[in-house]
């Protein structure tokens, strides 16, 4: 059964009234709205169900997905904060120079319940400002980083 998440609309604030949204529909699991003017990222890294960008305007979204089942296989039984805190200091936001990360906030969502965060610093001394969403449901763990 897919999960439909529109939490991407919240965290790409930078979208103006006549941006149109595409449905996209990943193996089956989750589908995700994105700005028409995001194309996939052909050669995005493994570990990322989806990868979508603009380079033009400077902007990404990338969705990992982790199935709790198999991350209990490992001994790692994460509470939905415990995997956000994993997330922001192993993740792909460790790459992030002089990282600053704003204070958290947690909703719930019809899928689930979400944490949102917010970090900025510099990558290759170019400034970055980045949104988290972590969200988590019976079965997995998605990260949307933007």
């Amino acid at each position: 059964m897919a999960i439909r998440y529109s939490l991407i609309g919240i965290i790409l604030s930078s979208c103006n009234q006549d941006t149109h949204f595409n449905r996209i529909t990943v193996s089956g699991k989750y589908s995700i709205e994105l700005p028409d003017y995001m194309q996939a990222w052909i050669d995005r890294p493994s570990d990322a169900s989806l990868m979508y960008k603009n380079e033009e305007r400077d902007i990404y979204t990338v969705v990992i997905d982790e199935n709790k089942k198999e991350l209990k296989n490992y001994s790692l039984n994460y509470s939905l904060e415990d995997y956000f805190k994993k997330v922001c200091e192993q993740g792909r936001l460790k790459s992030i120079e002089g990282a600053e990360f704003g204070i958290p906030v947690s909703r719930k969502i019809n899928a689930g319940e979400v944490r949102i965060g917010h970090v900025h610093g510099t990558v290759n001394m170019f400034p970055v400002d980045n949104r988290l969403a972590v969200i988590e449901t019976n079965k997995r763990f998605y990260q949307i980083l933007t």
